[in-house]
């Protein structure tokens, strides 16, 4: 059985700034920040270019995060709607640090964007802290602090506006003091550090319980039962007080978001059917499967020669988290959901190659103990990782560039669709009873009596999915019980709707690249809404820009 960490504390001393006591050079990270301020200031230049100047993601998603936390400061209620809570969040911290800067600053649509830059400048900060103790020369970490910004890729992942680099900031910490020292050897103050930083990292994402599975798995492996009894359960307390928060509501222990996406039973087991689907997407991308590959080898091979046994581990808990994620987790929209794993697999395969391209006097190039007669087996995992990032960089710097190139037009996509929707009802419902399938912005910018046609807000339409009930006539039964009065919805996803419902117009916006579809509909839920809607899509036709073209028996 192959254990990891056994006798790294003989093989691979502390590791430090390379130079003794001289100052270490910032120059590689001064020049990844600039990359990032430089790609993210064109990137937001080119967005607001097309949204009419105002921001807007690139996704729906955000505008959840920041409806909740709106109506937690402003009626104390953690919901999309100022009237129900709603258990919609895998990132509690997240949501709770936007009401907290809502309450310092106000609330407003630019704190999703600060945020992201600060953290994914903070984990280029980590980044380099972790990648110069391994001792690598600074051309070597420019380079691949400059592959971190354009290969995650950052800016379009920033511009999701989402939760992403507080948790691949906390990734880091978590890998790096996993990866430090044997977990089953490390002392008690450092297991509890280990242990502080699970609870961060899964308190920004619960992804996160995937990287902690890895170091249970190594202490497990080394027979230390009670530590890795601890440790997960330290790193569970977040999971848990929300959950029993949100039980107490009505909901469900995990988020509605967990629950769905991941495809498991209204009473929480797995879908296997869901399992290998998602497997069979996974391995569809050839750069994921360069990533598990590459990384496996390169894992194995430092293992059993004993090169270099922290980044071994680093890489060990980074192949735990992929085959985890890719069991249980979403993937696409923008990268955002896999962002941390090329992440953390870039930095692993760095620290992986340090063999070959260290810093003169550094210590692992001076200090390293090998049996007399033993040629160094060092080269050989600096093959493994410089091949398997040469296959890999390719792809996802394919992938990165296309990512930044199609950001404005994502903003612009949500610009067109989902904002004018927001201002549609913020202008003509306020207030009152509607139906939508995209809850984010119609709930941020206005206060709306929601249902939410996919269970991600609304808890009765949840448990129908998750038991697999929800159809055409559940919806109309909760939509006549609780008196909505219009829907707004793609055809594409639940037609035919119910009988009783008139369609009376359309939204149809072009170069389709973060909404999900293209037209959105107009429905009245009853006869005596028909001309309410009518009325209000004909007062605001001419408001809707230029480029979203309109149809319907609304128009003259």
């Amino acid at each position: 059985m192959i254990k990891f960490g056994a006798g790294m504390d003989r093989a691979t001393p502390e590791l430090r700034p390379p130079g003794g006591h001289s100052p270490p050079t910032l120059w590689p990270l001064l020049l990844a920040l600039l990359l990032l301020g430089v790609s993210a200031a064109w990137a937001v230049r080119a967005s607001l270019s097309l949204t009419g100047g105002h921001l807007v993601y690139a996704l729906d998603d955000p505008y959840i995060h920041l409806a909740i936390a709106k109506n937690f400061v402003r009626h104390g209620v953690w919901g999309t709607t100022p009237w129900e809570f709603t258990s919609a969040t895998s990132s509690p911290v997240w949501t709770l640090l936007l009401a907290a800067c809502d309450r310092l600053f106000g609330v407003g649509e630019r704190l999703p964007l600060f945020l992201n830059l600060g953290f994914a400048a903070l984990f280029l900060v980590a980044a380099h802290d972790v990648l110069r103790r391994f001792g690598l020369r600074p051309a070597v970490i420019a380079a691949l602090l400059a592959a971190e910004v354009l290969l995650v890729p950052i800016v379009p992942v920033v511009m999701c506006g989402l939760e992403h680099f507080l948790h691949l900031t906390a990734a880091v910490l978590f890998l790096w003091l996993a990866a430090r020292e044997d977990p089953a050897r490390t002392s008690a103050r450092g297991f509890a550090a280990l242990a502080a930083a699970s609870v961060l990292v899964v308190a920004a994402r619960y992804e996160g319980m995937f990287l902690v599975a890895g170091a249970v798995l190594l202490l497990l492996v080394r027979r230390r039962f009670w530590r890795a009894i601890a440790l997960m359960a330290t790193a569970a307390l977040p999971m848990v007080a929300y959950g029993l928060w949100s039980m107490r509501h009505g909901w469900a222990f995990l988020p509605s978001s967990v629950l769905l996406k991941a495809g498991v039973s209204a009473h929480g087991l797995p879908n296997l059917a869901e399992i290998l689907g998602r497997w069979r997407h996974a391995v569809a991308s050839p750069h994921r499967v360069i990533m598990l590959l590459g990384g496996g080898l390169i894992a194995f091979r430092q293992q059993t020669d004993r090169s270099n046994e922290r980044a071994a581990r680093m890489m060990f808990l980074t192949l735990v988290a992929m085959v985890l994620h890719f069991s249980f987790a979403g993937l696409g929209y923008f990268y955002r959901y896999e962002a941390y794993l090329v992440a953390l697999w870039i930095l692993s395969v760095g620290c992986s190659g340090s063999s070959v391209v260290l810093e003169p006097g550094s210590p692992l190039a001076t200090q390293r103990k090998l049996p007399l007669g033993t040629k160094p087996p060092l080269p050989r995992v600096a093959t493994l990782a410089a091949m398997a990032a040469l296959l890999a960089a390719p792809l996802l710097a394919s992938r990165g560039l296309v990512a930044l190139a199609q950001t404005p037009r994502a903003s612009r996509n949500i610009f067109e669709q989902q904002f004018q929707m927001a201002c549609f009802l913020g202008t003509f419902y306020a207030g009152r009873r509607v139906i939508a399938n995209d809850v984010g912005l119609i709930n941020f910018l206005t206060d709306l009596d929601n249902l939410d046609l996919e269970g991600l807000t609304t808890r009765e339409i949840m448990w129908d999915r998750l038991a697999r009930r929800f159809d055409n006539q559940r919806m109309a039964e909760i939509a006549a019980t609780r008196k909505m009065e219009i829907a707004i919805v793609y055809d594409a996803w639940y037609a035919p709707l119910p009988a009783g419902w008139s369609k009376r117009g359309e939204w149809t916006i072009e170069g389709l690249v973060s909404a999900a579809k293209p037209t959105v509909c107009f429905y009245a839920v009853t006869p005596a809404d028909v001309d309410r809607l009518d009325a209000s899509l004909r007062a605001f036709a001419p408001r809707l820009p230029p480029t979203v073209a309109q149809s319907g028996t609304y128009l003259p």
